[in-house]
């Protein structure tokens, strides 16, 4: 049966009409590519001897410090110097969280506490006047020919303590000390025991605390000698504070290269 005889024989409920098909880009058969596909199959066993189960390539990989320093070295300067001081200030504030403190400083501090050590041994030396000798009397000699008078009073006599005067306000302890200092040796009269100098004599002389009691009078040199300071006013002059440096907020450093 040729051609137009299949095409009659159809009937009206036939929907697909079948054209023959025209290929409009013909193709030379000797410009196709011959590509040969492989696939690997792989039993159980195989698999686990082949295939790697670890997922070593997908881990991310891996620096040591010394691979950072050495791009950092390199880099060193193409950085800004601001961000340099970003690095060292975050660096040290971790290293050192309580605050750190250079070397130096601290031997400086070290050297400045031997030399306050050394100073307040110094100072803690009873000293001697180059004329009037400690634990003797002194006197305006206005009051020469009537020191009694002016003893009643508690003024105006004074005790020679680590070459300062220091002037007696209670009449009691003068005679208490008056004692101890001519103990075995008598009577002896106000007038040839006291030394009596002119005021200008008297006003050269460093001024030391007044002594109230006998207990006064046993002070430590080191008071005497420091005095109108107090002890914790010495303590506090040029006192040594040890300040941690890079407290500072750290910043992000910011990479500035151009």
């Amino acid at each position: 049966m040729n051609k137009s005889a299949r095409y009659q024989q159809r009937t009206s409920s036939d929907t697909l009409i079948e054209l023959p098909i025209r290929d409009t880009n013909p193709v030379d058969i000797e410009d196709l590519i011959d590509i040969n596909l492989k696939k690997s199959i792989y039993g159980a066993k195989e698999a686990l001897l082949n295939l790697d189960e670890e997922f070593k390539f997908f881990a991310p990989k891996s620096y040591s410090s010394k691979y950072f320093f050495s791009l950092y070295n390199k880099n060193f300067y193409s950085f800004s110097r601001e961000f340099h001081t970003s690095i060292i200030r975050q660096s040290t504030n971790y290293a050192y969280p309580e605050g750190y403190i250079n070397p130096r400083v601290i031997e400086q501090n070290d050297l400045q506490k031997d030399i306050k050590d050394v100073q307040r041994s110094i100072d803690s030396l009873e000293r001697e006047h180059f004329f009037f000798k400690n634990r003797t009397f002194l006197m305006n000699d206005a009051y020469k020919t009537d020191p009694e008078s002016i003893l009643a009073t508690g003024r105006d006599i004074y005790y020679m303590h680590s070459a300062k005067k220091r002037e007696v306000r209670d009449y009691q302890t003068y005679l208490n000390l008056k004692t101890q200092l001519t103990k075995g040796q008598g009577v002896i009269d106000d007038r040839n025991f006291i030394n009596f100098v002119s005021k200008t004599t008297l006003d050269k002389i460093p001024s030391g605390p007044h002594i109230f009691n006998l207990n006064d009078s046993y002070r430590d040199p080191f008071e005497i000698n420091i005095y109108p300071q107090t002890i914790q006013e010495y303590e506090a002059e040029g006192e040594i504070i040890e300040e941690p440096e890079n407290r500072n907020e750290v910043t992000e450093p910011t990479d500035t290269r151009p």
